[in-house]
């Protein structure tokens, strides 16, 4: 099958690194002051110049946004390991 292995290399990461952000941000957060709701609330009053509730939807759209994009590069390097896995075992064969 052509592009199985980045394929399942790709679910695979993003999968992963989404799992990676929830669980950084459950662990660090009492530690690092708060989550990640929190720092894009406050990261958001200061550049609207406004006060952004840490439950408002374009807080938790950013936070969204922000997750698929650490997906997406997870999912990428999960495909390029795939591939590269995936050459590795086929040279075992020769």
């Amino acid at each position: 099958m052509k592009g199985g292995p980045f394929k399942y290399g790709f679910i695979a990461g993003f999968i992963f690194s989404i799992i990676v952000c929830f669980f950084l941000d459950i662990a660090f957060r009492d530690s690092l002051g708060g989550t990640w709701l929190d720092a894009v609330a406050h990261d958001l009053s200061l550049l609207l110049k406004r006060e952004i509730p840490k439950n408002s939807i374009l807080v938790i759209a950013v936070v969204s946004l922000i997750f698929m994009l650490l997906g997406f590069l997870g999912g990428l390097m999960g495909g390029v390991a795939g591939i590269i896995i995936s050459k590795f075992f086929e040279s075992l064969d020769d």
